[in-house]
């Protein structure tokens, strides 16, 4: 481990690990599981034994956004219409960290000329596998309602699960229905009823 491990009394911070050397087989916690200890992990590392595609799974959509934002996509592309899985993933959740760096790079500014709001609240945001309410309280702190459909990611999480989260969160009859049903159809009229 490097130097940038710092210990202050039973607290250490961590600001990478060398070698690939992975947290949970580091040397920190070889002390063991105790009251008096802290541990702040910056970037460390992932953790060991985990399939790397599962790894990526509650990331993907976030970073598919993240990848059409900086490319310029969503901006030559305005007349598309984008709807993305999982309440949009980390996006609600990383928009304003997103915004505030990518403040500091030029290549944003090409890329999302018009901003990066405009760019990701303009988006649609389709309920898969992300109606549970932290998703949705990021999701919903974001955008309005106007820009949140209903999805499921059936098989791996059923169709009654997904409604049963949104039931949860406490919308209104109004905001429900629009999320269930009638954004989707404002979107795409062949599923008008």
């Amino acid at each position: 481990m490097n130097d940038a491990l710092r210990r202050s009394a039973a607290h250490v911070f961590i600001d990478q690990i060398d070698g690939g050397e992975l947290l949970e087989d580091s040397h920190v916690l070889e002390r063991g599981d105790t009251a008096d200890e802290c541990v702040f992990d910056r970037m460390a590392g992932f953790v060991g034994g985990v399939d790397d595609s599962w790894r990526e799974v509650p990331y993907d959509t976030g970073r598919a956004v993240l990848n059409m934002l900086m490319s310029g996509t969503l901006a030559r592309f305005q007349d598309i219409t984008w709807i993305f899985s999982h309440s949009g993933g980390t996006v609600p959740i990383l928009a304003e960290r997103v915004k505030a760096l990518g403040g500091n790079i030029p290549r944003m500014k090409q890329a999302a000329p018009r901003g990066i709001d405009h760019e990701l609240k303009r988006l649609y945001y389709e309920t898969a596998n992300g109606a549970w309410r932290p998703n949705l309280a990021a999701l919903l702190g974001y955008v309005p309602v106007s820009q949140v459909m209903f999805g499921t990611d059936y098989p791996y999480v059923t169709v009654g699960a997904n409604l049963e989260g949104l039931r949860a969160y406490g919308l209104s009859g109004a905001d429900l229905n629009a999320i269930q049903y009638e954004n989707a159809a404002r979107v795409i009229p062949a599923m008008r009823l």
